[in-house]
């Protein structure tokens, strides 16, 4: 029986062309060639796979862009 794996697309380049190494479960990415491996702690043992650490995002807070010295944002009219 096969495991699907679902993952995110890339999060530096958006591409969806994704390899899974199946024994470590590192993730690379065929557009910008950007690599997630399994991470293991000083006993070896693994912490997180690949898979895991590829599909986390970090949470975005940003703030609105604000004016500097008259230059003008998209965001004003």
């Amino acid at each position: 029986m096969t495991k699907e794996i679902k993952l995110k697309p890339c999060p530096f380049c958006g591409s969806d062309d994704l390899d899974v190494h199946l024994r470590d479960e590192g993730v690379h990415c065929r557009g910008c060639g950007a690599w997630m491996p399994s991470v293991y702690s000083s006993d070896h043992s693994r912490t997180h796979g690949g898979v895991e650490g590829w599909n986390r995002r970090a949470e975005i807070k940003t703030k609105p862009l604000k004016a500097h010295r008259g230059i003008k944002t998209d965001m004003q009219h």
